[in-house]
C-alpha cells in the first residue's frame, strides 16, 4: 500500500484517462527525515536543541495535516459535484423517456383517428352519400343553403 508517512505519493484520478488528478505528496516522517539528531540529554544545550527539533517536527506534522485536509476537501467537493451531476443526468434521462412515450402515444392516437376518418369517408363514398348532406342531417346549422 501507499504510506504517506514514508514519502510515498498518493495519486487520485478524477478522469478515466488520468488527465485530471490530484497528487498528495508524502513526507518522510522518520527521525532522520524530520531532522532529529542523535538524542543526547547530557546537557541543557542538548535538551534545548532537542526541544527545538521537536517544535520543528510538530510544525512539519501540522503542515502535512493541513495539506491532507485540503486534499480531502478537494476530493469531497469533486465527489459531491459528480454525484449531483449523475443525479441530474438520470433525472433528465427519465424525463426524456417519459416525454418520448407520451409523444408516441399521441402520435398513435392521431394515426388511429386519421385511419378511422379515412375508413368512414371511404364507406360513405361507396354508399353514394354526400358528406355535406350527412353533416347537414346531423346539425342543420353547420351548412347554410
Amino acid at each position: 500500500g501507499i504510506n504517506l508517512l514514508n514519502s510515498d505519493n498518493l495519486i487520485t484520478n478524477f478522469s478515466r484517462d488520468g488527465s485530471s488528478n490530484l497528487v498528495t505528496q508524502g513526507v518522510d516522517f522518520t527521525s532522520s527525515g524530520i531532522g532529529f539528531s542523535t538524542l543526547d540529554y547530557t546537557s541543557f544545550a542538548n535538551i534545548d536543541s532537542s526541544l527545538n527539533e521537536l517544535e520543528i517536527a510538530q510544525s512539519q506534522v501540522q503542515d502535512f495535516s493541513r495539506g491532507l485536509f485540503d486534499d480531502l476537501n478537494i476530493i469531497e467537493t469533486r465527489q459531491s459535484f459528480t454525484e449531483n451531476t449523475i443525479t441530474n443526468l438520470e433525472a433528465g434521462q427519465s424525463d426524456l423517456l417519459s416525454a418520448d412515450q407520451e409523444e408516441e402515444a399521441a402520435s398513435v392516437l392521431a394515426l388511429q383517428t386519421q385511419q378511422n376518418l379515412q375508413i368512414t369517408t371511404l364507406a360513405l363514398s361507396t354508399q353514394g352519400t354526400n358528406i355535406g348532406d350527412l353533416l347537414a342531417q346531423q346539425n342543420p346549422l353547420l351548412i347554410n343553403n
